[in-house]
């Protein structure tokens, strides 16, 4: 069992343990950002505009199809989506050109599977660096790219950007309130006030209707519309996935009418081996395995045709008019 810290406070035993560290995470956290808020640390800029996608608590918030979402709209404008590439396994170049805008064009090893999909599922260049003031350089000298998307950027500060958007989980916007690693929070709530806007985003089954302090900040909704590479309602299924929040993974495919026989749920971004998937496809017991659309890049080619993958994409709700004077 995975613990999710969105949906329920760590084990018992580990509690005083994460405490000291949450407070040692939150005084190193809040040490940085005071040295980016005097300019004691500049932040680079670049010559094109940055947009910049990124969450306040840690996987899970729907990142990847929202920064998807934004690629489409700022088309036909040339688009590069710079990321660090966390969890690639190939590590050997410090910077990757992963795609110029016709798919990927190195292994998923070497890109990373969140790029690898963004650079799938997009007609936008995807540059892996994580340096990303220089992988913004790059894409714009050698790519042409006119506008930047910052992947996973709140945080990275060191790059300056012109709009600041924020995706929280509108069914847990916060987790249980605690930093890291007591929580899922990577830095205190009110690291929002330096946001340009919020984005609410309801998950796959259903809008809640929940509503967040945004601090006077426009706020965008979006639900995400999932589906199969093959119908799931009224099958038993095995689901397997390496993600943030693999709760939100099943809660997904129940609503897709499916019945659960097995999961299992590794750390996110964990590649698969062959012992690993065998014992799985034992384990599931005639179930279809079903898993997804970030998981399956991860899959050695043999596996892939296997399993049915689940893809996510977003549908803003509200908002859209404040999405779009916000753009570049």
């Amino acid at each position: 069992m995975i613990w999710d810290p969105a949906e329920s406070e760590p084990p018992a035993l580990l509690r005083p343990a994460a405490s000291v560290g949450a407070a040692l995470f939150g005084a190193v956290t809040s040490a940085r950002g005071r040295l980016f808020d005097l300019g004691w640390i500049d932040a680079a800029r670049v010559t094109k505009p940055v947009v910049s996608v990124g969450n306040l608590a840690v996987g899970g918030t729907g990142k990847t199809p929202f920064t998807a979402l934004l690629a489409e709209r700022l088309a036909p404008r040339r688009v590069a989506i710079v990321t660090r590439g966390y969890g690639r396994r190939d590590t050997s170049q410090s910077l990757v050109v992963v795609s110029k805008g016709e798919g990927p064009e190195v292994a998923v090893d070497a890109a990373g599977d969140e790029p690898t999909l963004l650079a799938t599922r997009t007609r936008a260049a995807v540059v892996v660096c994580a340096e990303r003031a220089r992988g913004a350089r790059h894409a714009i000298e050698a790519l042409g790219a006119e506008v930047i998307l910052l992947d996973d950027g709140f945080q990275h500060r060191r790059l300056a950007r012109d709009v600041d958007l924020v995706l929280l989980d509108a069914h847990a916007p916060f987790g249980n309130g605690r930093l890291l690693p007591r929580g899922p929070l990577r830095e205190p709530v009110g690291a929002l006030a330096r946001a340009t806007a919020v984005v609410l985003n309801h998950g796959a089954v259903e809008a809640t209707g929940a509503r967040v302090d945004a601090m006077g900040k426009p706020t965008i909704e979006v639900i995400e519309e999932a589906e199969a590479s093959a119908p799931l309602e009224g099958r038993r299924v095995a689901l397997l996935s390496g993600i943030a929040r693999p709760s939100r993974f099943e809660r997904t495919v129940r609503g897709m009418g499916a019945e659960i026989g097995h999961t299992l749920a590794v750390r996110d971004h964990a590649w698969f081996d062959d012992a690993t998937l065998e014992a799985f496809a034992r384990d599931a017991d005639g179930a279809a395995l079903v898993t997804t659309e970030k998981d399956a890049v991860r899959l050695p080619a043999a596996w892939r045709e296997r399993f049915e993958v689940v893809r996510l994409r977003h549908r803003i709700l509200r908002g859209e008019d404040a999405l779009e004077a916000l753009l570049p």
